[in-house]
C-alpha cells in the first residue's frame, strides 16, 4: 500500500490517544471546534536581525556578480535576489537604497541634486539656467 511499514495505522493512533487518557477522537474534535490563535509580533530586534542577514546576503550577491559572466544564470539570479533584498530593505527602513554604496562626491560629500529615481522639475530648471549662463 501507500503507507510505509513503520507508520502507525489510524487505529493504532486512536489507541495511543486512548492510552494517553484522551478519548479516541476528542483531541481532534476539540481542535477543530476552536482553533488556537497565536499573536504574531515582528519586533524591532527582529527587524534589525533580518536587516543584518539580508545585508550579508546582498554583499555576497555583489561579489558573485563581480565574478560571474555577465548575463549568465548566476549573474541574473543574483541580480534578481539583490532587487528583492532592496524591496525588503525598503519595507524595514523606508529606503530602497539602504544597502547601496554611499556618496562618492569630493571629500565624502553627498551628491547634489535629486535622487536618481526622482525627477525634480525645480532642480532641472535651475540646472538649465546655469547651463544657459555658462554658454554666453
Amino acid at each position: 500500500g501507500w503507507r510505509s511499514l513503520n507508520s502507525p495505522s489510524p487505529t493504532d493512533m486512536s489507541r495511543e490517544r486512548s492510552a494517553l487518557g484522551a478519548p479516541p477522537d476528542q483531541a481532534k474534535e476539540r481542535h477543530e471546534a476552536k482553533p488556537v490563535r497565536h499573536r504574531r509580533h515582528f519586533s524591532e530586534n527582529d527587524s534589525t536581525a533580518l536587516l543584518v542577514a539580508i545585508g550579508e546576503c546582498r554583499r555576497a550577491c555583489v561579489v558573485a556578480n563581480s565574478k560571474a559572466p555577465i548575463g549568465g544564470p548566476v549573474y541574473r539570479a543574483a541580480s534578481r535576489l539583490m532587487e528583492e533584498i532592496d524591496l525588503v530593505a525598503e519595507v524595514l527602513t523606508g529606503d530602497r537604497t539602504h544597502f547601496h554604496l554611499g556618496p562618492c562626491g569630493p571629500f565624502g560629500e553627498k551628491p547634489r541634486g535629486p535622487k536618481p529615481q526622482v525627477y525634480d522639475a525645480e532642480f532641472e530648471k535651475m540646472r538649465s539656467r546655469k547651463a544657459d549662463r555658462g554658454s554666453d
